[in-house]
């Protein structure tokens, strides 16, 4: 679902003595610590279920149950404490507890689901994700404070030196597909909107782009050759950040256009150029990042993260990036990397 609904928070503070709740951008907030105690009895189960019929019924899940006598385990009771008391407020930054206040915070903000609303759709998913992008980010912030991601390790470039030598198996090729969720890469946004990618990218790990493109551009002028083009475009998501971090354009469910200039020899994807105003790169051997990554929402095949010079998250990604690419006669080439 991506989110969290208004109902199930309602719901929680009206029925439990306490509920804390926690927003980490970026980062999915996956625990299940379930512990149950007496003076001479206690249940720990440690796991990956949900509090529900399939979680703890009828799915396949996986987890270990821990059956305590008290006192003489009350070590490892104390233990599984120590876990949950490590997620409350007073040592998690982006951890409160929930009170009718914040409730209605949340609600303002517009960055809560409504279950009364379909579970599936484009309406559900605007509704929430558009007005947090809009009015969100900095109420958010002030309910749960900063608080940042550790970003993933880089998977070596190494990993995909079979699909890079051009005689790739299917079953190669696929498999490095499937380790990469996405890639981090320095860019060059022209004047016009075009962004050039790398044939060394798209080379190592062909299916994470869809290549070789089905398609053809239709010239403007007849005489003119067609491009390899991927169609249908690929749809995305896009948020630019400027260079203190600041969330200062997002688009929704963005046709991209994506070519293959053969006879450059590059690949290029064109977003409209308003859109990335805000990541001008502060010097000539700088570039702005783009994060690129596979989407699980529906209809929606990548998210695109812009991050201008300049911020933490911006050097966090640069640290991501572990391969060089060719200068193409500038001061300093670019880099990229896979996550």
């Amino acid at each position: 679902m991506q989110g969290t609904s208004r109902q199930a928070l309602k719901y929680a503070l009206e029925n439990f003595d306490r509920t804390y709740i926690v927003n980490a951008n970026g980062s999915t907030f996956h625990p299940k610590l379930y512990m149950f105690y007496g003076s001479s009895k206690a249940v720990i189960y440690y796991g990956s279920s949900n509090f529900t019929v399939g979680g703890l019924e009828t799915n396949f899940e996986g987890g270990i149950i821990l059956r305590l006598d008290l006192p003489e385990d009350k070590f490892i009771l104390e233990q599984a404490q120590d876990i949950f008391t490590a997620l409350l407020p007073e040592n998690l930054s982006c951890s409160v507890q929930l009170t009718q206040e914040i409730l209605d915070k949340l609600c303002g903000c517009h960055v809560l689901l409504d279950e009364s609303l379909p579970r599936r759709g484009k309406s559900t998913r605007r509704t929430v994700s558009s007005e947090l992008k809009r009015t969100g980010d900095s109420k958010l912030s002030a309910v749960f404070g900063s608080y940042k991601t550790k970003s993933p390790k880089s998977i070596p470039g190494s990993v995909f030196k079979s699909n890079a030598s051009g005689a790739v198996r299917k079953k190669e090729s696929d498999r490095s597909a499937e380790i990469a969720n996405g890639i981090v890469m320095q860019v060059i946004p022209h004047p016009n909107g075009e962004i050039h990618l790398s044939m060394i990218a798209i080379k190592q790990n062909p299916n994470f782009f869809g290549y070789p493109f089905s398609g053809e551009t239709t010239p403007k002028k007849t005489s003119n050759a067609a491009y390899p083009q991927r169609i249908p475009d690929p749809v995305v998501n896009i948020e630019v950040y400027d260079s203190r971090g600041k969330l200062v354009h997002a688009e929704e469910m963005y046709n991209l256009n994506m070519v293959e200039y053969i006879k450059k020899s590059e690949i290029r994807i064109t977003i409209t150029p308003n859109i990335l105003a805000g990541i001008t790169a502060e010097a000539a051997d700088t570039y702005p990042i783009l994060v690129m990554s596979q989407s699980l929402a529906p209809s929606c095949d990548y998210n695109m993260l812009f991050y201008a010079p300049g911020s933490a998250e911006y050097m966090m990604f640069e640290n991501m990036c572990d391969q060089k690419l060719p200068s193409g006669g500038k001061p300093v080439g670019r880099k990229m990397g896979w996550f």
